[in-house]
């Protein structure tokens, strides 16, 4: 269960830096300046598409009678 927790959690920070890193480089692209509320934005972002995974992964793994081939979600 730690590693699930681990995976998750790398899953989360990832998207933390993809957001942020992503944001900065396309909003440099087009305009002069990047937003100014991005040190909060991208980690509430991510923050809440980690929980968003984390909470299917653990909807489809609490399941009863789910195989790799049969999955309802």
């Amino acid at each position: 269960m730690l590693f699930f927790w681990l995976v998750l959690l790398i899953v989360a920070v990832s998207l933390v830096v993809f957001l942020w890193v992503g944001t900065l480089f396309f909003q440099r692209y087009i305009y002069t300046e990047p937003t100014r509320g991005l040190y909060w934005q991208a980690p509430a972002a991510g923050a809440v598409m980690g929980l968003f995974f984390a909470g299917w992964c653990l909807l489809v793994a609490t399941t009863p009678g789910v195989t790799p081939t049969d999955n309802p979600y």
